[in-house]
């Protein structure tokens, strides 16, 4: 996502994605105006050699989502943050092991 820009994502799936960096939505300065929100939305078997999702210098609302069995090598498998506000209301994080 470009900078100053916000998204508002409601009832989508984000399943089987695979990337070297981020699998599905990165995140970089986003509106200081408006919040990103995703709500009552699915995470599934997302693979990266790095993380899942990245959200840099930006706010969001994260409600009712579901993150399950996502995969990242070298940093972490859902949320990598920096800088941010992050609201997490009612998610669900579940994860087989596996080694």
């Amino acid at each position: 996502m470009t900078t100053e820009s916000y998204f508002d994502i409601e009832s989508t799936t984000f399943e089987k994605n695979y990337a070297k960096e981020t699998s599905t939505i990165d995140i970089l300065s986003s509106s200081k105006l408006f919040n990103n929100t995703i709500q009552s939305s699915y995470f599934e078997e997302n693979t990266a050699i790095k993380k899942t999702m990245s959200i840099m210098i930006s706010n969001i609302i994260i409600q009712r989502v579901q993150f399950i069995n996502n995969q990242a090598s070298q940093k972490t498998k859902v949320i990598f943050a920096g800088f941010s506000q992050i609201l997490l209301d009612s998610c669900n994080f579940k994860s087989s092991l596996k080694f």
